[in-house]
């Protein structure tokens, strides 16, 4: 999350002994990641500030978590750091709980309902607004927008 003061009485009621820290810079970032066993990246957008986050933990043999739903960045940072942390034994762990959980979960529930699926086809209507987030990750997704990126 962007919000310290709302983390904070998450962090208090952990038993793992969680720590929220704010990074100024790649450096930085990367001895943050240096000190710890899994780095959970919550806040996007990922295009703009994630990528940072993802090499620091390759590098420093860091495990890996966000909650993306950017997949053109999910697939350059596969495309870009798979091998490597593949490699020294890091799992990257990307969308984790995010767009495709709820997908997954009522998939998995009609299946056990109704036993094996030929297909599955899921249609969602929203209402209401975006948030901060979610308005900034739309921004930036449209600026970066490339004719190679849509091929």
């Amino acid at each position: 999350g962007r919000n310290a003061a709302k983390l904070q009485p998450i962090e208090q009621r952990s038993k793992s002994g969680p720590q929220i820290f704010q990074v100024n810079g790649p450096e930085e970032l990367e001895r943050l990641a240096g000190t710890c066993r899994v780095l959970i990246a919550a806040a996007g957008p990922y295009q703009l500030c994630g990528e940072d986050a993802v090499r620091a933990c390759v590098r420093q043999g860091t495990h890996y978590v966000d909650v993306t739903g950017e997949i053109p960045w999910v697939h350059d940072m596969v495309s870009k750091y798979h091998g490597e942390a593949r490699s020294k034994g890091v799992m990257v762990v990307h969308c984790a709980g995010q767009v495709c959980a709820i997908d997954e979960v009522m998939c998995y529930l009609l299946a056990r309902k109704l036993g094996p699926l030929k297909r599955f086809r899921e249609y969602f209507c929203q209402v209401g607004a975006m948030t901060g987030g979610t308005l900034a990750t739309s921004a930036a997704s449209l600026a970066g927008l490339t004719h190679e990126g849509l091929a």
